[in-house]
């Protein structure tokens, strides 16, 4: 798929001014077979006719223009050449090859030709001619320009459009068609006062056949480009496949940062309060014997003992209740949160606890949940059997992959193999604490015989 054709109508003089051909100039990205004289692909279809020249001139006078590639241009940034435009005379047999003064009133047909294509604006075929002046200009005090000017044997030229419409030799036309000329004559005079009379029978001629001629007298290159609503070069089929693929690649680069935001990003995991059996909140973990008869956990005296650690009893239980926080509900909603609990002791070693622990099993006896935090939470009741002993309790949290307890224990008992029994528990602290996203622990010590607070 290539850039649609665009084409110029250049309507030429005679020897003695009299009306001559109209030339068809199509510009278009099929590339003409190379030229023995190793000419400039772009603009060696012109060489035989006397228009190679013109071509260069309209060729660098629309590079001085600059206009800049499309906002989602992407090759046409990096690589200007991607843009390729060919200059072909459709009618060559009409056309012989054309003097110099003939060939500049060309020059104005020829970079309307290349702007239409490059810019690919709503006018598909214009007539046009005028010559370019060499000099930069600038019209409006910053944007580069190139100045049309004046042609001679405008009448003849009028003539030759005349003649062309009666024998179709232009046809098809678009049902509006813009005539471009310059807005002075030779002498300094205005285009349209001196020929309005011309003028106005040429347009009376296409109103005839059907067509609408709005005549368009420029001063600069630039103001052409206006009045043909071209201020960007558009996207050729290759830049918009670039662009397109460098769109999905952006897209998916994005998606993969926010994806990896959302699972790195830290799980904010605290313990919360539970509500006993008076209404009364306390904050988790608290020390719990389950009640049989009552089917219930009944909550026992806390108990601190040495380091100011607090300490259970064997058959006691762990009560604890833990809030995931979750800073926006549409990501985690995306995204689910897995936990695991971990416990390691200084005798007992470590245990890992199946997901389903995280569910609760039991719960105390009432639950309360705080209708302002948004997140999850969980209730968790740990059995208490180890020796007399110091104890961390440990629940860590990732988003997307599920623990797997047993791959986690032995990962863990690898890095504690081998390392004095008391310096377990900081061995699995220091590999857990910055791995995962989500960490919280309790220490606690946890004894076989008496509390140090029985009696009391």
């Amino acid at each position: 798929m290539s850039l649609e054709r665009r084409s110029v109508l250049i309507p030429l003089v005679s020897g003695n001014n009299g009306p001559g051909p109209v030339i068809t100039v199509e510009a278009g990205n099929e590339a003409p077979p190379p030229h023995p004289a190793e000419l400039d692909p772009a603009l060696s279809n012109l060489h035989d006719y006397g228009l190679y020249k013109a071509g260069q001139t309209a060729q660098g006078s629309l590079s001085r223009l600059a206009l800049k590639p499309s906002v989602l241009s992407l090759a046409q940034r990096l690589r200007p050449s991607v843009r390729n435009s060919f200059l072909t005379i459709t009618n060559a047999p009409e056309v012989g090859r054309l003097e110099p003064g003939n060939s500049r009133s060309a020059e104005l047909g020829l970079a309307l030709a290349l702007l239409m294509h490059a810019g690919q604006g709503p006018d598909t075929r214009v007539i046009a001619t005028g010559c370019l002046l060499p000099e930069t200009i600038s019209t409006d005090g910053k944007s580069p320009d190139v100045a049309v000017g004046p042609v001679g044997g405008i009448k003849g030229k009028i003539a030759a459009l005349m003649r062309s419409l009666e024998t179709a030799e232009c046809r098809p036309l678009p049902e509006r068609i813009k005539f471009f000329l310059p807005d002075r004559t030779l002498d300094g005079g205005s285009n349209l006062s001196a020929h309005a009379k011309d003028l106005e029978d040429l347009a009376s001629a296409y109103r005839e056949k059907g067509f609408v001629l709005e005549v368009e007298v420029v001063k600069s290159l630039r103001e052409a480009a206006e009045k043909l609503g071209i201020s960007t070069l558009a996207m050729s089929p290759r830049d918009r496949f670039y662009t397109s693929v460098a769109g999905l690649l952006l897209v998916a680069f994005l998606s993969a940062g926010l994806f990896w935001y959302w699972l790195v990003r830290p799980i904010q995991l605290r313990f919360t309060t539970i509500a006993i059996a008076d209404g009364t909140d306390v904050l988790s973990p608290v020390r719990a014997r389950y009640d049989v008869k009552q089917a219930q956990f009944r909550l026992e005296k806390s108990c601190i003992g040495e380091q100011g650690l607090p300490v259970y009893r064997e058959g006691d239980s762990l009560v604890f209740r833990a809030h995931a926080a979750t800073a926006s509900a549409i990501g985690e909603g995306l995204i689910q949160s897995h936990f695991v609990l971990v416990t390691v002791s200084e005798e007992s070693g470590i245990k890992v606890f199946p997901p389903e622990t995280m569910a609760g099993a039991r719960t105390p006896t009432r639950t309360k949940k705080a209708a302002t935090d948004r997140g999850e939470e969980f209730d968790v009741a740990l059995p208490i059997s180890g020796p007399k002993e110091k104890n961390k309790l440990i629940v860590i949290a990732r988003r997307l992959q599920a623990f797997d307890p047993d791959k986690l224990r032995q990962k863990l008992d690898k890095i504690s193999t081998g390392r004095p029994k008391n310096e377990r528990i900081n061995i699995v602290v220091a590999h857990l604490t910055n791995r995962y996203p989500g960490y919280l622990d309790y220490s606690f010590l946890s004894t076989t015989g008496d509390l140090p607070c029985d009696g009391q």
